[in-house]
């Protein structure tokens, strides 16, 4: 299963999971391995407001048997109070990250 941390920056909590080497998978199912029996996952959105500000969002989903569905864990999600420039900068910062990790 995925590594799941938790921290915190401009006041709000950050989830980050991951899976890979060292993180307690299986192995690639590609390459024989099975796939994560309680897999985790989680969504992030930033939303510009103005040319200078925005808000966010983000909600952690853990893998409920029971329903055999994904379920938000309500103590992962979590929104931004209104919108500011910061959030715009945090918002840049994000999308430089995110594209550095898909084109690396």
């Amino acid at each position: 299963m995925g590594a799941v941390a938790a921290g915190h920056e401009s006041g709000r909590t950050l989830i980050e999971v991951g899976f890979g080497p060292g993180k307690g998978d299986s192995g690639s199912i590609f390459a024989g391995g099975s796939p994560d029996p309680a897999p985790v996952t989680n969504s992030a959105c930033f939303s510009t407001i103005t040319m200078t500000q925005a808000s966010w969002l983000h909600a952690l989903y853990q893998y409920d048997s029971t329903s055999a569905s994904m379920k938000v864990v309500p103590a992962a999600a979590q929104a931004s109070f209104g919108w500011s420039g910061e959030n715009f900068k945090d918002m840049g910062k994000w999308f430089q990250a995110l594209m550095a990790d898909t084109f690396s």
